[in-house]
């Protein structure tokens, strides 16, 4: 079996979504694009201000630091790996360039990314070569950037460049700000990188088969630093974003982005133990998400509730993509109505 061989055998998300139409489940990306074409439905009838080019102006530029983490957090599942520490090191890397402005852009902006690469290097190193449990490895460094960002700024710190801040949310057009354009090409670069390259399928192949890359004798510690690396460059972009947006840092600011992260991963197509993923139905949904949150903070859905629905809808999708012997949900291939085979 050769390494061309591993590649060929792990399909991309073209070949997962003829697999699921099979198997009578929903592939990643559908999936998503399902749960965000209901939720843009409901709200588009129940939120007047819902649809309008404003709001969705808004839900974009808002979206961009998740879409950041998550993408990154999806090269690291492929390889069946997880990245806990991208929320505290997006805001020790926001921080990082707040504290740094002063000096110039060009201090500021290269430490707040070295910031993010050195975190993911250390991820992907204590993984990779000293057999740490990436759970246990980015836990660590979770622990590390927040502890660090107390350090360097126990309360929200101003920024002295309002003219970054105006220019990143610059109007571009009726929806897009230069913000969404740099989300956008950043998110078009790493979906092909991901989906239609030699490279991107082998991240893949290895997460789906580990002891083979092992017996084929090939480099398995190199791609895992490169995606540790990658994550943890993403998470500190997206903390600069928000720093720069908000004109401030904060050690609390994006906590939530790792868990919206992982659910986005996961409902896109993406499988803890690694070997599938999608970088489109990661982001498609993550975009779902926010805008059921956005829709049900203008209906004005409690923040409580809420929390229950965004748990049952994560729920319900990822029913849609476990196999019906371990529990989950199958779709007729007729069209007819959920229902569990016997």
């Amino acid at each position: 079996m050769s390494a061309d061989t591993l590649t060929q055998h792990t399909s991309t998300w073209p070949g997962q979504l003829r697999a699921s139409r099979r198997s009578g489940r929903l592939a990643g990306p559908v999936r998503s694009a399902v749960i965000l074409i209901v939720v843009l439905a409901v709200f588009t009838v129940r939120a007047p201000n819902f649809a309008t080019t404003t709001n969705t102006s808004s839900l974009l530029a808002f979206a961009v630091p998740a879409v950041l983490v998550a993408i990154g957090q999806t090269f690291v599942i492929a390889l069946g790996e997880i990245d806990l520490s991208v929320a505290s090191v997006g805001a020790l890397a926001g921080i990082v360039l707040i504290v740094n402005e002063p000096h110039g852009l060009l201090v500021a902006i290269p430490a707040a990314l070295a910031t993010g690469l050195l975190a993911g290097l250390f991820n992907g190193v204590v993984t990779a070569l000293l057999r740490v449990p990436s759970l246990v490895s980015s836990l660590a460094m979770l622990f590390i950037a927040q502890g660090v960002s107390y350090m360097v700024a126990s309360k929200p710190i101003n920024g002295t460049r309002l003219d970054l801040t105006e220019n990143l949310d610059r109007a571009l057009g009726s929806v897009l700000t230069v913000r969404i354009v740099i989300g956008t090409v950043i998110f078009i670069v790493l979906a092909v990188a991901f989906g239609a390259t030699r490279w991107g399928r082998s991240l893949v192949a290895r997460g789906a088969n580990p002891r083979a890359v092992r017996l084929l004798g090939l480099p398995d510690a190199r791609p895992v630093i490169i995606c540790f690396a990658l994550s943890g460059t993403l998470a500190a972009l997206a903390g600069m974003v928000t720093a720069i947006g908000l004109n401030s840092a904060s050690p609390v600011v994006g906590g939530d982005l790792l868990l919206l992260g992982i659910a986005a991963c996961l409902i896109g197509g993406s499988r803890l133990e690694g070997g599938t993923g999608s970088v489109v139905g990661t982001t498609v949904a993550l975009l779902a998400l926010l805008a059921l949150q956005n829709g049900m903070d203008q209906t004005g859905v409690s923040a409580y509730v809420q929390q229950v629905i965004r748990g049952a809808v994560v729920l319900v999708a990822l029913l849609a993509a476990a196999p019906a012997s371990a529990g989950g949900l199958r779709l007729d291939p007729r069209l007819t109505p959920w229902r569990r085979r016997a």
